[in-house]
């Protein structure tokens, strides 16, 4: 028997049915001293966070950024190999992914 091989159309749908069920949900929102504490540790123990923003993009879906944080102040910070940022835009954070 020949393999059989699903239309382009049936993959798009499995393909948006797995985007559908792996999208960040919106976190509960954290205190900046939270946030702070969280950054500062991961900072120090070389942890990855995972940092929900307090932004939505063009699907309406919580922004998430990942990495090491390279940079920390009591305003801004920075990940490895991105910009800085405010803290004051951030909602939640994660320590490890």
């Amino acid at each position: 028997m020949g393999v059989v091989q699903l239309s382009d159309h049936t993959v798009a749908i499995k393909k948006q049915r797995y985007k559908n069920k792996h999208v960040a949900k919106i976190k509960n929102p954290q205190t900046i001293s939270l946030i702070k504490q969280r950054l500062y540790y991961a900072m120090k123990n070389n942890y990855e966070v995972t940092i929900q923003l307090n932004e939505l993009d063009s699907e309406l879906k919580p922004i998430e950024v990942s990495g090491q944080i390279e940079f920390l102040n009591d305003d801004e910070f920075r990940l490895a190999q991105k910009n800085e940022m405010l803290l004051e835009n951030i909602r939640n954070v994660t320590l490890g992914n």
